[in-house]
């Protein structure tokens, strides 16, 4: 479904035989981490199928993505990792990306019986 709007593709890499890889690529106009412009093309997803990794086919497909971002009028490309996935930053920071920040997300339910003793005025 993310890939049939307006605001997103992917590119899909092939042979004549099989699916190699792909890149889903969007455009957020939201905050983005480091950058200092608005749209961004953000880096949704990228997969090379394990065998055809290191020989140049993710670089072909972020070329692919950053195309694609200057023709939605963007100046940046962004992108994200989880902070323990080393293979993913070093892959980033071979493709020219710079490190923007490194974040803990925290959430917490919201138990509905819980109700605060105390009274605030809004």
């Amino acid at each position: 479904d993310l890939i049939d709007t307006r605001t997103s593709t992917a590119f899909l890499l092939s042979d004549s035989e099989k699916s190699l890889g792909f890149v889903l690529v969007g455009l957020r106009i939201d905050y983005v981490e480091g950058a200092t412009t608005n749209p961004v093309c953000y880096i949704e997803g990228i997969y090379i199928e394990p065998d055809y990794r290191r020989h140049g086919y993710a670089r072909l497909l972020i070329k692919e993505a950053e195309k694609w971002g200057k023709d939605m009028n963007c100046s940046q490309i962004a992108s994200d990792a989880e902070i323990n996935n080393l293979t993913s930053i070093e892959f980033h920071k071979g493709m020219g990306f710079k490190e923007a920040n490194r974040v803990v997300c925290f959430i917490k339910d919201l138990d509905s019986s819980d109700h605060d003793q105390h009274h605030l005025i809004h």
